[in-house]
């Protein structure tokens, strides 16, 4: 009985080989074999855990190095159990050279809102983050190359995803069946989102571009697999490729092309998706859109709100039921000049005409079904083509090189809306397989 009792009594052992203090918390470590890495754990080790110690409070910093005795040691994992219950924590920063979380490293951490992964590769996680009910951002740093499957997938208050990772190798499922409504924001020097990134993550709600995300060329294969939350996508202007089943299964109400250039969209990128989801597209790149995978799959395609006349030297005229929007226009600069067809004729000179003469420029006209381009001996060797509101190509003529008179005529299949483009010079033929004409 009396050992017993002084066995009862005995203190803990305790489950770490030293302890520093980082940004005012104590942390604990033991050394792992090899004599040149440690692990974070707490003070009574995973079944002791922190006893009548202090826990870390506030914002947690975990070093990716720490020195004792002249000795440098690599912190590379976070023991299970290591801060379970420290519910005064706020934010954690996980550093570079941490490769393992252990289960319930930070759970019921119940306070802790930020998470930040600055770890280059991540192995198997199983309930890192378990009960942390209250995290609301997590930050993927510019060093995040892998990361484990599943590894936020039950964390239902995320609001604010920040993916910085420049060059992401792996981060596949790790909000697998996350039910948070939380918004995506791609920084600036991302280059690609990474295949898988946000699959079956259902509560996601946007995907925002940080400064429109100037460097991202690519969208992974599977992105964004069954994103049923997602109501608007917009893909910035210098995507150049979408991976095989990026945005299938998702439900957009629109979708947004802001690439000039289309970018390569496999047939699968949009797998059942509505194929009535409104979709707008560059109108300098109307065409080029309808012969995609885009233009096939879907039928509403739309170029309002982004149009810009002035791109790589294009005019384009909206044309509404065969009435021009200014009844008379001014090709060269797209101004009006009045309601009026006879005032090409009685204009006044302008300042700075040689002999006060009105130099002869183009204007176009609408009768019916038929387009009149007056004086089109000034516009000689110039493209014209015409498009129909869903982006097909309705007309494509060169005005010849030995256009005899001032009228040219152009005869328009049917009455309906119309995009009426320019191509101030002789067109020049790009891919002679596809017959793009730029």
């Amino acid at each position: 009985m009396l050992f017993l009792a002084l066995l009862l009594a005995a203190p803990v052992a305790r489950g770490y080989d030293f302890r520093k203090t980082v940004k005012g918390n104590t942390l604990y470590f033991s050394i792992l074999p090899g004599d040149s890495t440690v692990a974070v754990t707490a003070p009574f080790g995973k079944d002791g855990g922190w006893g009548d110690r202090a826990k870390p409070s506030g914002r947690l910093y975990i070093p990716a190095q720490v020195q004792l005795d002249g000795q440098r040691y690599e912190v590379v994992a976070v023991e299970s159990g290591a801060f379970l219950e420290c519910d005064a924590l706020v934010a954690v920063t996980i550093p570079v050279s941490v490769s393992l979380l252990g289960g319930n490293s930070f759970g019921h951490c119940t306070s802790l809102r930020t998470v930040v992964f600055e770890c280059d590769s991540l192995g198997k996680v199983y309930g890192a983050f378990s009960g942390c009910d209250a995290v609301d951002t997590i930050v993927l740093a510019e060093p995040v190359r892998k990361m484990a499957a599943f590894l936020l997938s039950d964390l239902p208050s995320i609001g604010n995803i920040v993916l910085r990772a420049a060059q992401p190798a792996q981060m596949k499922s790790i909000f697998f069946g996350c039910q948070a409504e939380a918004v995506l924001h791609i920084g600036r020097n991302v280059g690609k989102v990474p295949d898988f990134l946000c699959y079956n993550f259902p509560g996601l709600k946007r995907v925002e571009f940080e400064d429109g995300a100037p460097l991202l060329e690519a969208i992974g294969e599977s992105a964004f697999v069954n994103c049923t939350g997602l109501t608007d996508i917009v893909l910035p202007q210098g995507l150049k490729q979408v991976g095989a089943g990026a945005f299938a299964h998702c439900s957009p109400l629109s979708l947004t092309f802001l690439p000039v250039v289309p970018p390569t969209v496999p047939a699968s990128a949009f797998l059942g998706v509505d194929k009535g989801v409104r979709v707008v597209v560059p109108c300098a790149s109307a065409d080029r859109y309808a012969a995609t995978a885009v233009g096939r799959h879907f039928e509403n395609l739309d170029y309002d709100g982004i149009c810009d006349d002035t791109i790589d030297r294009l005019r384009i005229i909206y044309i509404h039921d065969t009435i021009v929007v200014h009844d008379t226009v001014y090709i060269e600069d797209g101004q009006p000049i009045g309601a009026d067809a006879d005032m090409a004729d009685d204009a006044e000179p302008q300042a700075g005409d040689d002999d006060g003469e009105v130099e002869e420029k183009p204007w176009i006209f609408i009768d019916g079904k038929i387009l009149r381009i007056a004086r089109a001996t000034t516009m000689r060797g110039v493209g014209v083509r015409v498009f129909d509101e869903k982006g097909h190509l309705v007309v494509d003529e060169q005005i010849p090189h030995n256009q005899p008179v001032d009228n040219y005529y152009i005869k328009l299949p049917k009455k309906q809306r119309y995009f009426l483009r320019f191509d101030m010079g002789a067109p020049h033929v790009v891919d002679v397989e596809r017959q793009e004409v730029r």
